[in-house]
C-alpha cells in the first residue's frame, strides 16, 4: 500500500492525478486531522493508538503497514507545509509502538521496516531552503523508521509527476 500526503488545492490535485490507484490512501487538507500536542500518550498509555478524538486515527493500521509515504507539500520556510508536517508528526505514533519508558527518557527499541519515504516540495525554493528540506525530510525518514528518503523539488506542483 502506499500513502499520499498533500496540500494541494482540489483542481490541482485532480489534474495531477486524474485516477489513483486501487493501493493508495490519499490524506489531504481536507480531513479532520488535529494538530499533535507531543504529548507522548501514543508511546507511553497505549502505543499505536493517539489521545486526540479524530478521522486521523482510523488510518494507523493503513499507515503501520504501507511499503511507500508518498509526500507532496509547499515548502515553508525550508521545511514541509504545517498540514503535511503535522500529518507526518501524527503519523509517527503508529511506527513506534515498541517504545519502553525508563528513568522518564524513551529508549526505543529497534524497528525493521520496508518502508520509502519520497518528499516532493514545491514553490520558489531558494538554495539554503533546499538543504534544510533535505535535512527535514531525512529526520521525518528516521521518525518513520523510512530505510530510503527521496528528496525532489518542482517549481511549481503542475511540475510534479508521479505514477500512483
Amino acid at each position: 500500500m502506499t500513502v499520499l500526503i498533500h496540500d494541494l488545492s482540489d483542481d490541482d490535485f485532480s489534474s495531477l492525478f486524474p485516477q489513483i490507484k486501487e493501493n493508495v490512501l490519499v490524506i489531504s487538507d481536507h480531513h479532520d486531522i488535529k494538530k499533535c500536542s507531543e504529548c507522548f500518550y501514543c508511546w507511553t498509555k497505549t502505543p499505536g493508538k493517539c489521545r486526540l478524538e479524530d478521522n486521523f486515527n482510523d488510518y494507523g493500521d493503513s499507515l503501520s503497514k504501507c511499503k511507500e509515504i508518498i509526500v507532496i507539500s509547499r515548502c515553508k520556510t525550508g521545511d514541509f507545509s504545517p498540514f503535511t508536517k503535522n500529518v507526518l508528526k501524527r503519523s509517527a505514533c503508529f511506527v513506534h509502538t515498541n517504545i519502553n519508558m525508563e528513568n522518564i527518557s524513551a529508549k526505543e527499541n529497534p524497528v525493521t521496516r520496508d518502508l520509502t519515504l519520497s518528499a516532493h516540495f514545491y514553490g520558489k525554493i531558494p538554495d539554503k531552503s533546499k538543504e534544510l528540506l533535505y535535512h527535514n525530510a531525512r529526520e521525518q525518514g528516521l521518525s518513520l523508521k523510512a530505510n530510503a528518503v527521496f528528496v525532489h523539488f518542482a517549481r511549481k506542483s503542475s511540475d510534479i509527476y508521479l505514477d500512483i
